[in-house]
């Protein structure tokens, strides 16, 4: 998945473009307090990011 991708995955998931931008930004503790957005640059952390974002689609709390 591409970073583009990922972010659209975000804004589809939090199905708002504003929220999905403030949760990209926030530090995540399932990412060791890393903001997703920060992650997006590689193929693991974009891994890591969609991975949060399939299990909040299948309600899962991310």
């Amino acid at each position: 998945m591409t970073r583009d991708e990922v972010i659209e995955l975000a804004e589809r998931v939090l199905k708002d473009q504003d929220r999905a931008r403030e949760w990209l930004a926030r530090p995540h503790p399932l990412l060791k307090m890393h903001p997703p957005q920060d992650l997006l640059d590689s193929h693991f952390g974009r891994d890591q990011v969609e991975q949060l974002l399939v299990s909040a689609e299948a309600s899962f709390v991310v």
